[in-house]
């Protein structure tokens, strides 16, 4: 968006006759008309440009861009000696749900369905040099929001501003108030971004507040035309409890807090895919949880008369908590050298006075571990 308000400005002048007579010394007056430099299917966008009176050796050009996609303003100043034109945007204002479909259509397909919405505001300078333009532009972007109502997922209360060079060279921060997708949600969402040449962003910044804890990204690039990221993700005193209510329904209660890594992916093509990783209770912490009821998942193994029966029963039935000193899962995707592609070690002790005693539950699972880790996202998650 940014670097077509440039862009069109400087078609602008480059099509209609102020380009070849710019050393005319009395000439003053207007020219107007109307492109659409994205095709039929982008945005129409009327323009102006009105010659002053000469002053000196220069000549001073306004220009003025409208329509629903963009309204701007700035100044074009002309050396007759040398020819050389300065450029200056004084104000742009530009509506994001107007140029979303642009921005689908030069991402390779990868945002269709997606709908935006927020203000960007636009200055910028620079000089046209041997019909190239250069300079830089800032913008802001305030009260953003993205959302793709299929896919569900939305961002709210975007805050993006940046500097780039008319090649997209710049850097770019973002603050995002919350994430929702699917069930999950987090919030206070810190980015910051570098752009580079070839459109390629490498991200050096990424933490959000969710899950009752922090979850931060190491840094990693992504090519914005064909847009796919590999990234590593650390979990912070993530809280069981509401982690817990996004997994299948093997415990119906959980107190706690968890640390983890983990490795993720997306693409446009296959969605975000879950890789390999751990999680653990925090160091120094305790947890307890409750079990969903699960009959026969200990005792199955006891008989009716052994005293353990009772209590054990009460355990699996989800009547009894668990004091959890010992919980920590492993995924291999891939599998292990087993073969399981993830692994769960729980270690308590019931909280019953009738049996003092530890109970150490592991959990092997063999199969596709993105099925298991959806995190409710499209409900297909079944025990």
């Amino acid at each position: 968006m940014i670097r077509a308000l440039t862009f069109v400005l400087c078609a602008c002048l480059a099509g209609s006759a102020w380009a070849a007579e710019l050393r005319w010394p009395l000439f003053a007056g207007k020219l107007a008309g109307e492109l659409s430099p994205f095709g039929e299917s982008g945005p129409r966008l009327g323009w102006q440009i009105e010659a002053l009176p000469p002053e000196g050796g220069t000549r001073i050009f306004t220009w003025r861009i409208t329509g629903n996609a963009v309204q701007a303003s700035g100044i074009l100043e002309a050396t007759v000696e040398s020819g050389a034109i300065a450029w200056r945007i004084d104000e742009a204002v530009v509506p994001v749900s107007a140029w979303i479909s642009v921005a689908a259509e030069r991402f390779g397909g990868a945002l269709p369905g997606t709908e935006a919405a927020g203000l960007i505001r636009v200055t910028g300078e620079g000089a046209l040099v041997d019909g190239r333009p250069g300079g830089t532009v800032h913008f802001r972007l305030e009260e953003g929001k993205v959302l793709h109502p299929v896919a569900d997922w939305q961002l709210d209360g975007i805050v993006a501003e940046g500097t780039f060079d008319l090649a997209g060279v710049g850097d770019l921060t973002v603050s995002v108030r919350s994430l929702r997708y699917g069930a999950l949600r987090m919030q206070e969402g810190q980015l910051g971004v570098e752009l580079g040449s070839g459109m390629v962003a490498g991200i050096t910044r990424l933490q959000m507040r969710g899950l009752g804890g922090e979850i931060t990204l190491a840094p990693f690039t992504v090519r914005l035309a064909e847009p796919e990221a590999a990234v590593s993700i650390r979990l912070t005193g993530i809280a069981l409890d509401q982690l817990v209510a996004l997994l299948p329904p093997t415990l119906s209660e959980a107190r706690g807090r968890l640390d983890g890594e983990l490795s993720a992916s997306w693409s446009a093509a296959d969605g975000l895919r879950l890789g390999a990783g751990w999680f653990g209770l925090a160091q120094g912490g305790t947890a307890s949880v409750r079990l969903s009821p699960l009959p026969g998942l200990i005792t199955r193994q006891l008989g009716d008369n052994n005293p353990a029966y009772a209590p054990l029963q009460r355990v699996e039935l989800g009547n009894t908590a668990l004091n959890v000193s010992v919980l920590r899962a492993v995924f291999s995707p891939g599998g292990d050298a087993d073969g399981r592609s993830a692994t769960v070690r729980l270690q308590a002790e019931p909280d019953d006075p009738q049996l003092k005693a530890p109970l150490i539950i592991d959990i092997n699972v063999a199969g596709p571990l993105d099925q298991l880790l959806k995190l409710g996202m499209d409900g297909r998650i079944g025990f």
